[in-house]
């Protein structure tokens, strides 16, 4: 029974949490997640563009809040890919999004406390 309530209840949380964030940075000089028309997204990453990523990042970590990059080689400059022969500049536009992208904290623990305080550091950073 309880699986069945918060299969429900956890990706509503997770959207209503990518909404507060996205309404919070309507404002500042970030990209924000978008959702075309007539689709829907599960929001279990929140990625923000900056051109000022590590410094964000780090103004983050100062203030207690975790980020984790997760693919900080776009895939076609990993090892793995290796024998594909693939080099910096054959796909710019990971690559651009590579330097770019910081994923904020989207997990569905996340309070409601501490969405305001991703949201207050966020907004407290000097872009």
């Amino acid at each position: 029974m309880q699986a069945a309530i918060l299969r429900v209840k956890l990706p509503q949380r997770e959207s209503r949490n990518a909404r507060r964030y996205s309404e919070a940075f309507k404002n500042l000089p970030l990209e924000v997640p978008v959702t075309a028309e007539g689709n829907a997204h599960v929001f279990h990453v929140y990625g923000v563009l900056t051109d000022r990523r590590d410094a964000l990042q780090q103004h983050l970590a100062d203030h207690g809040v975790p980020t984790i990059i997760y693919y900080p080689l776009p895939l076609h400059l990993q090892r793995v890919y290796a024998d594909r022969g693939w080099k910096p500049g054959d796909f710019l536009v990971a690559e651009a999004l590579a330097d770019r992208i910081l994923p904020l904290p989207m997990y569905p623990e996340l309070t409601d406390e501490q969405v305001d305080s991703v949201i207050e550091t966020v907004s407290s950073f000097k872009f």
